[in-house]
């Protein structure tokens, strides 16, 4: 773990991410945003990497009028793929066997899933101003039909409750594009099927902003021991998690 130089008296960029691990432990959030600590990707990591990066190739052929049948995913592979070092010879050849085979159900599903709409992002980043703070972040991918716009974010685990995720990726392209109606799915690779989850108000999502805003603007770093500790990356250099039961 490296820590670079800390950035006195900055305002917080939020993000979903930062929002969500100030959630979790907003001691985990100073390790991370705070001190800026780097850490070690595991192989989870670089396999979600990986397809995110081959799934922003195929959408950008199909972005470009690509006829799906001829979608080379072997060639888009040998771009996107990078094995893990840390894993072993057979270990990254089952990955990448695991992630081309999702990527072909993607694209045999494709013209089903999404068929009526039109892609109109990739990656796509955004920057809105909400009471004097940056919230930045960026989609998976935006698809449009007529006057309705879906966010679709791409997951390589098992199904869980996004609807914090989601729910703040739509009140952020809703503040963009505020005549159009917005919705969003997640979309899961292992079983290529597109889900739809809770909607939250928008109330709840500008408070969240608002009160880890102000939290952070205070300094609060408070930690948080719990479950979540076992899957910490600074679980080792935090008292609080070594002390828990």
């Amino acid at each position: 773990i490296k820590a670079t130089q800390k950035t006195k008296n900055s305002i917080p960029i939020l993000s979903y991410n930062a929002i969500y691990t100030y959630q979790i432990c907003p001691k985990q959030y100073m390790y991370r945003n705070i001190w800026r600590l780097d850490t070690a990707r595991n192989a989870g990591m670089t396999y979600g990497s990986n397809l995110h990066k081959a799934l922003q190739l195929i959408n950008a052929e199909i972005l470009n009028g690509a006829e799906l049948a001829a979608i080379d995913l072997e060639k888009i592979m040998a771009v996107a793929w990078k094995h893990n070092w840390r894993a072993s010879e057979t270990e990254n050849k089952k990955f990448r066997d695991t992630a081309l085979k999702q990527l072909e159900t993607y694209v045999s599903n494709f013209d089903r899933i999404f068929g009526k709409y039109e892609i109109v992002g990739i990656e796509k980043q955004f920057d809105i101003s909400l009471d004097e703070t940056l919230i930045t972040g960026r989609y998976d991918a935006v698809f449009k039909k007529d006057n309705e716009m879906l966010i679709v974010d791409f997951k390589t685990g098992d199904e869980r409750d996004y609807s914090f995720q989601m729910s703040f990726y739509e009140f952020c392209l809703q503040f963009e594009y505020s005549d159009d109606d917005v919705d969003s799915r997640i979309y899961y690779l292992n079983t290529g099927e597109l889900k739809q989850t809770s909607k939250l108000e928008q109330t709840i999502i500008k408070n969240e902003i608002s009160q880890t805003k102000s939290n952070l603007e205070n300094q609060i770093y408070t930690a948080t021991p719990g479950p979540h500790c076992s899957d910490c990356a600074f679980n080792l250099m935090c008292p609080e998690g070594l002390a828990r039961p």
